[in-house]
């Protein structure tokens, strides 16, 4: 992992965009060792530990309590299409916290998010070829059983959903 310059500091009324934050540790089993020598007058110690840790890993189908700091539109609201839908995290690190290219791309300076906001219309989330009478949400969503889930059918893709 390279190492990141420190974000310097902005003057007041000033933003600064950044294309990637990646963690300092990404989740994982690491071990730490410690090696120091003491002297003390004739006499010298070599003091040696190990310690194993952990950084748990993130859900890549649910996000955190409170990682959401903001968003717009407002939940059910619509607005025009030249606004720009955001959502602001409440962890910079977040969308870069699981590895989706590991051992692939460029190595250390591969910055692909796990995370994306997809914006769709609602005339793009109604299921192709779906006989099944769906009631919608104000946010557009609609709860399926793994059955009904299972029985929508593409458009000649796979379609391919995580089903926990």
């Amino acid at each position: 992992m390279s190492p990141q310059a420190p974000l310097k500091e902005l003057d007041a009324g000033t933003v600064q965009l950044l294309s990637f934050v990646t963690p300092g540790l990404f989740s994982g089993d690491y071990t730490i060792e410690a090696v120091q020598t003491v002297v003390h007058g004739k006499e010298k110690a070599d003091l040696h530990t190990i310690k194993p840790f952990s950084i748990p890993g993130l859900s890549a189908y649910r996000l955190p309590p409170g990682a959401v700091y903001s968003f717009y539109p407002a939940e059910g609201e619509t607005v025009e299409p030249r606004i720009l839908p955001h959502v602001v995290l409440s962890d910079a690190h977040l969308p870069w916290e699981i590895q989706i290219d590991q051992g692939k791309g460029s190595g250390d300076d591969s910055r692909i998010p796990w995370l994306a906001l997809m914006v769709f219309t609602a005339e793009e989330l109604k299921p192709p070829g779906s006989s099944l009478p769906l009631t919608m949400t104000p946010t557009l969503s609609a709860r399926l059983t793994k059955k009904e889930l299972t029985s929508l059918s593409g458009s000649g893709d796979k379609l391919q959903i995580p089903v926990m």
